[in-house]
């Protein structure tokens, strides 16, 4: 996989490379902890998760649980309010493009209109994170 960077010649929005690589890292996993949310919502799955990663004492799996969903649902939260400001034309090219670096982007707009609206996603999905 080819190294994250961010440029920092014209770049309004730079970050820290470590805050940088969570907030890639939390976009990369957004589908999977959309997933993983909607699992923890029934119970029977969240208690079989919890049971294999936990004590059987219920209070701590009801505990662990809660705190699972809630750790997730905030980094969705931040990534769904971060895309929302994004150009509805953009957001599947953008998506794309950081989960498959690789990848170009679609041919609809130019590269830098994309790269723009990119910079500016990854910095608001960190403020929206408060890692910033």
């Amino acid at each position: 996989m080819p190294k994250d960077y961010q440029p920092i010649k014209d770049n309004k929005y730079i970050l820290k490379d470590t805050v940088y690589n969570v907030a890639v890292a939390i976009i990369r996993n957004y589908e999977n902890r959309k997933e993983q949310y909607q699992n923890l919502l029934t119970d029977d799955i969240a208690i079989g998760y919890v049971k294999a990663t936990a004590s059987l004492n219920v209070t701590d799996n009801t505990q662990r649980v809660g705190s699972l969903r809630a750790e997730i649902a905030r980094e969705i939260d931040a990534t769904d309010r971060a895309l929302s400001m994004i150009p509805p034309v953009y957001r599947q090219g953008i998506l794309q493009k950081i989960k498959f670096p690789r990848s170009g982007y679609p041919n609809d707009a130019h590269r830098n209109t994309y790269a723009n609206w990119k910079r500016y996603f990854i910095f608001t999905v960190a403020q929206n994170l408060g890692l910033i």
